[in-house]
């Protein structure tokens, strides 16, 4: 039992979000490797590209719904979208990319602090 982590984390039934949680020590390096060029910018910028992409998920990929739950017009959602491509190098509309950020993201949210 000493091993064991005294926290409790609750995890969704995404595949990803469990595959990230089991390879802890992999999470801050796969975050980081995907985000790179997102997570060097101003902490204001990096917030806002990130909370975009965290509502185009739940979103299902719609931008029309996640500028209404950003409360921005579905164009500002299109823009940040298209600058998270250019500063990742990956694309949305490729499924792998898309499950790259997907995991990357659970990763940074599991290692906060990287």
């Amino acid at each position: 039992m000493r091993g064991l982590p005294t926290g409790i984390a609750r995890f969704d039934n995404s595949p990803a979000a469990l595959l990230v949680a089991a390879a802890p020590d992999e999470a801050g390096r796969i975050a980081r490797a995907t985000l790179d060029g997102v997570l060097r910018l101003p902490a204001d910028e990096r917030d806002r590209l990130l909370e975009t992409l965290t509502c185009w998920f739940a979103a299902a990929g719609s931008t029309a719904e996640a500028a209404e739950r950003l409360y921005c017009h579905r164009n500002t959602v299109r823009y940040r979208l298209c600058r998270l491509e250019d500063l990742t190098g990956r694309s949305l509309r490729d499924p792998r990319a898309v499950a790259d950020l997907s995991v990357a993201l659970h990763a940074l949210r599991l290692t906060p602090g990287e």
